[in-house]
Parts: C-alpha cells; structure tokens; sequence
C-alpha cells in the first residue's frame, strides 16, 4: 500500500516509525474505531438500476454520463409517501395511445375531465448521508500483539550481542 510509511530504527535514533499518509487516514480511521463514512463529495451514492462494476462501485464517469442524457435529472422528488428523496432520476415515457381510439368530445355543461397522471420517475442513483461503519481492521491491536510477541526475543537477542561485543 502506498498510503503506509515506515521508518526503521538506527543507532542514533532508535524509535521506529509506521505512519498512514494523512488522507487514506482520514477514510480508514472509521474502519479501525468506528464512527461513520468519510465523504469525499456532499453525499454517499446508493447506486439503484445502474450497472456496477466488478468490485460493487459506480464507473468513474457513470454520473457524468448520467447528467447528459435527455432522460435523465438530478434533483429531489417527492414521493407519495411524503418523503424528499434527492438523487438522479430517470423519466419514464408516456404510455402509448391505443390506434383508432377516438378522441373525447369536449362535455356540454364544461366541465373537465380528470387530468391523466404522468408516470412516475425511476430513481438510478440516490444521494444519501454517511453510512455508520464497524470497526473491522483492528490494527492498533495488531501491532499491540505482535510488539508483545516478537519485543522480548528481539531484546534479549540485542542484549546478549551487546554484550557479546562489548570491549
């Protein structure tokens, strides 16, 4: 991983360094105390009806493509259950018309008829807030076990070298 530096000690320093690079910090820390996503952007996207590639994600450029399609909106709607739901949007066609159907007559004492409801848009994309993550990667544990297990061996085998070679 390039995000991770480490730093060996020397004899005129002798504290060793591993060190994460500050911005792959800022995305792992969640994975390692908890808490919840770091958003690079205004919002997580919760991909709907669009293809995804082979590790689960959105194509780079999926968006973008998106947003030049006629078709195609991002906004907010409302939905019938009274939530505002914001994401890009796909407007779906009209029904077709039946051939040879007859046209209404306009109603004599003029009244008029119910308006026909347009369908209602697909969402592809919602735009979402930070997700609550678990931590999973335990590192600081990991480097608590491994000092615990491997320090004392490799303390007493500088030691007795020290002393080995001690004039």
């Amino acid at each position: 991983m390039k995000s991770v530096r480490s730093q060996g000690a020397r004899k005129d320093n002798l504290t060793a360094k591993v060190s994460v690079m500050p911005t792959a910090a800022g995305y792992l820390e969640p994975f390692e105390v908890g808490g919840v996503h770091k958003l690079n952007g205004a919002a997580l996207l919760n991909p709907k009806n669009v293809k995804l590639n082979k590790h689960g994600n959105l194509p780079r450029n999926k968006l973008s493509q998106l947003k030049g399609k006629e078709d195609t909106f991002i906004g907010e709607v409302s939905t019938r259950y009274g939530e505002n739901v914001n994401g890009v949007w796909r407007r779906k066609k009209a029904k077709k018309v039946k051939k040879n159907k007859r046209r209404l007559k306009r109603s004599s004492n003029g009244t008029r008829r119910p308006r026909q409801k347009q369908r209602p848009p697909k969402l592809l994309i919602r735009f979402g807030d930070a997700l609550p993550v678990d931590p999973v990667l335990g590192y600081q544990e990991r480097a608590q076990q491994m000092a615990q297990s491997l320090m004392p061996a490799a303390i007493s085998q500088a030691l007795d070298e020290a002393i080995r070679t001690a004039k």
